[in-house]
């Protein structure tokens, strides 16, 4: 068979749907338009946010649900609040010198919600997927600003949350 006849003998179709689901959303904030866009993929969860308009600082984020002790266990019938335990791993690029605290807090944050949102009792640590989380965000205010700081915090919590595809 030649080319000519490979190429007559292969049929190529569209996809009845998108392959990966795939969701994003906008939001002023601060007079600058914060973007999320969120993918699945089979072994992994993307979220981009930016104001710059790209991809900016990536870090893969893994949470680990957290355990009860047998000693805590014995001692309260209550157990107390118990919070996941995350690991980074910087993948590309660097966060902006001086905000690197704050795409730390950023990027587990993201992973966290999205942990919380489909965690349940029977779930297992092989079926909690890593966020790959990209942010390209600018200073806001002053330094010691949180207030400001805390603005943007809930419209990114906000816009990941319309944007679920997990």
């Amino acid at each position: 068979m030649n080319a000519a006849q490979a190429g007559q003998a292969v049929s190529v179709e569209p996809l009845a749907q998108d392959v990966l689901a795939t969701v994003s959303e906008t939001e002023t904030v601060h007079g600058s338009v914060l973007s999320v866009l969120c993918q699945e993929y089979s072994d992994r969860t993307l979220v981009l946010v930016t104001q710059l308009g790209k991809i900016g600082y990536l870090v893969q984020v893994q949470v680990y649900p957290a355990r009860q002790d047998a000693q805590h266990m014995e001692q309260d019938t209550q157990p107390a609040m118990q919070f996941p335990v995350t690991s980074t791993v910087p993948l590309f690029g660097a966060p902006p010198r001086g905000m690197e605290d704050l795409y730390a807090l950023y990027a587990t944050r993201i992973a966290a919600w999205i942990y919380a949102s489909q965690h349940t009792p029977e779930m297992s640590v092989r079926d909690v997927k890593p966020v790959v989380v990209g942010l390209a965000l600018p200073r806001v205010g002053k330094d010691d600003d949180l207030d400001t700081e805390r603005v943007r915090m809930e419209a990114v919590q906000r816009l990941v949350n319309k944007c679920r595809v997990w």
